[in-house]
């Protein structure tokens, strides 16, 4: 089974940058989602062009819930507030589509098209001259079944040959406290709806002619990504046939001074700022280290299956 080790939220904030810069020097990552409205998207750029020889799976990591939009509020005004800042929400937008008139419905089509359209010209240019590799969406957004459509368009148009699909098996980590906070509770609602989710985003990833990663871990552990969380959702994926995972991370960690991007919104402060992003830095070098070890073991067995040059051959 082939597993793509992956962060969100590069560009996001410095620190955040520089914590997911240095695990991928470091060999510990093979890709990273690109956030376009972060306070650091010049950082990632930076970052990239220090490494010009160094391969990167870079997703385009659309965003309707925090930061600056792409345009003014008056241009955006079902996805933003009246400071032209991001404010949408799974729920809401849910709401809004099941609720709304169609005109109401199409207006929010065509903004949000036109904003992920913008986002997605800024992380291209940003990481130019190398080529996004796949598309997913801040919190899953792009899950929802009347925006993943706008999402695999898009990923067509920019000719990005991968989307994210958000499914992940269920399972359950026995390491004490993994499984036993209310946010693992809320987690395996979130998992569940996007698993029916999915249902409609095969079906149109496949219309798009887009892959995905046949699994995705870290769903239901997010934000308490432990290595014997990692470990169990990794174990139920192969147990699944998954050949290829993504195992998504969020190793980087904004400083207490970077708060205030966040200003008025501690629903979307607590988690970039939590020390649980640490925890899962640790996690993933754990996870590297010991696959170093197991793959310094099988080529050790190889070579002493070979037989010695003053060894008759078969």
């Amino acid at each position: 089974m082939q597993v793509i080790h992956h962060s969100d939220d590069l560009g996001f904030t410095p620190a955040i940058t520089a914590r997911i810069l240095q695990a991928w020097r470091e060999g510990l990552l093979d890709g990273f989602s690109v956030l376009a409205n972060g306070s650091d998207l010049e950082g990632a750029r930076e970052g990239l062009a220090a490494e010009p020889d160094r391969e990167a799976r870079i997703s385009a990591h659309l965003n309707l819930f925090e930061g600056p939009a792409q345009f003014p509020y008056e241009r955006l005004p079902l996805i933003t507030d009246m400071d032209g800042q991001l404010n949408a929400s799974f729920g809401g937008l849910l709401r809004t589509w099941m609720l709304s008139p169609k005109r109401v419905k199409t207006m929010l089509l065509e903004q949000i098209e036109v904003e992920w359209r913008a986002q997605l010209e800024r992380i291209v240019a940003a990481c130019a001259p190398r080529k996004l590799s796949a598309v997913d969406g801040h919190l899953h957004f792009h899950m929802l079944p009347f925006l993943f459509p706008i999402a695999a368009k898009l990923a067509r148009e920019f000719e990005i040959p991968e989307i994210r699909i958000a499914r992940e098996p269920l399972h359950v980590s026995w390491r004490a406290g993994d499984s036993l906070s209310p946010a693992f509770a809320v987690n395996v609602i979130k998992n569940l709806v996007l698993r029916v989710c999915a249902r409609s985003a095969r079906r149109v990833a496949s219309e798009h002619d887009l892959r995905a990663p046949d699994a995705l871990v870290g769903l239901l552990y997010t934000g308490r990504m432990t290595e014997t969380a990692a470990r169990a959702g990794l174990a139920a994926a192969q147990r699944c046939g998954a050949q290829r995972v993504e195992l998504l991370l969020h190793v980087g960690r904004a400083t207490p001074d970077e708060a205030l991007r966040w200003k008025g919104r501690a629903d979307a402060a607590s988690f970039p700022l939590s020390a649980a992003r640490d925890a899962e830095y640790a996690a993933l070098q754990a996870l590297r280290a010991d696959g170093a070890r197991a793959r310094e073991s099988r080529a050790d067995e190889s070579r002493a299956d070979e037989p010695r040059a003053d060894e008759p051959r078969a």
